[in-house]
Parts: structure tokens; sequence; C-alpha cells
């Protein structure tokens, strides 16, 4: 090492230039450090908007469901199939009373439950008449089948849900995705809030 005192020379202290192996493995610990960081994050980012993906998705239906229950003046139901239990899992359809008439009698009608085909942009199976639609990848339905009904009654709506067992008064849809957990509920009066 060369040390002068002068004001006009540098003090030289490495007679080499460049960096140690201690000063690149720092660097390569904290670019590892910073990339396991942001493809956790990610990863948590992604599962939490394919959740709320889900949430409006169902929440849609059961709006679609309803609007159309009071503006065609008949019953629609929507029927949510959990992931375990169910030969269509993660999926739900949507149906209406529609009256058919009685080949035997054709001055009476017959009402029954009949599959409402799919909106632009869903993603739907077609089984035996009936369309299935998915709710968004990594995304499940869980708990037990529900099945939420819209009567129309004048110029108001009412819900109900099969089957009839929560203690809040509310059908509620719930869902996961990883850790994510979230719901949409519907409750007598046919009110919809996701949570």
């Amino acid at each position: 090492m060369k040390l002068k005192l002068s004001k006009d020379e540098p003090i030289l202290r490495h007679a080499e230039n460049g960096f140690t192996m201690i000063e690149l493995a720092v660097v390569v610990i904290i670019i590892t450090i910073i990339f396991a960081t942001s493809a956790l994050s990610y990863s948590a980012i992604s599962k939490g908007m394919s959740l709320s993906g889900a949430k409006s998705q169902v929440e849609e239906a059961l709006n679609r469901a309803k609007t159309s229950a009071r503006e065609e003046n008949v019953k629609y139901m929507v029927v949510f199939y959990p992931s375990s239990g169910s030969s269509n899992p993660n999926t739900y359809e949507l149906l209406h009373n529609v009256a058919v008439a009685n080949p035997t009698d054709l001055m009476s009608l017959t009402w029954t439950m009949t599959p409402v085909y799919v909106s632009v942009g869903e993603t739907a199976t077609q089984v035996g008449g009936h369309w299935y639609i998915k709710v968004p990848n990594g995304v499940r339905i869980t708990g037990s089948q529900i099945t939420v009904i819209f009567s129309p009654s004048g110029s108001t709506i009412s819900a109900t849900w099969q089957p009839d067992f929560d203690p809040n008064g509310e059908a509620t849809i719930n869902l996961n995705s990883g850790s994510a957990i979230g719901s949409v509920s519907v409750d007598a009066q046919g009110n919809i809030n996701r949570k």
C-alpha cells in the first residue's frame, strides 16, 4: 500500500480494482431474499384476486336470478355445488320456472324448473340439458350444496334456501382459495352481501 499525505494525490488502499467474494456473496443473498419475498407476495395476491373474482361472479349470478325473477314474475333458482360430494364440483347452475303445456289437456299448464343458458364469457359445461358454470380456477365452494330460490311477489322479492339451517337467517355460499376465505350471503328479503 502506498500512502501519500499530499493534497493533490489520492490515497490508495487496494492495489487492485474489483469486488471480493464476500461482497459478491452478500449481493447474491440480498437479491435472493428480494426475489423469494416477491414470489410469495405474488402468490398471495393472485389467490386473493381469484377469490375476489369468484365472490363477484357468485354475487352477479344471484343478482341475475333476483332481477330476472322480478322482471319475468317467475321463480328463479341458483344451485351451488361444493368441491366435495358433487358430480360437478365448484360450479353453480341457474334455473327458472317455466309453464309447460300438458299434452293430454292443452288447457292446463305444468310449472317446471328449467335451466337458463349461460351469459357471454361464462365458462360452463353442459350435462344432460343443465349448464354448470365454474367459479375461477383455484377457488373452491366449501360446505354443503346450497339452493337459493328467488320468488317475486308484486314489487317485492323474497329468498328462501335449502338446506334451511342457518342460524343467522341467511344463505351463505362459502369460498376459499388457499388460505384466503370469503363468502356471499343472501337474506330472506333477497339482499346480497359479500364478506
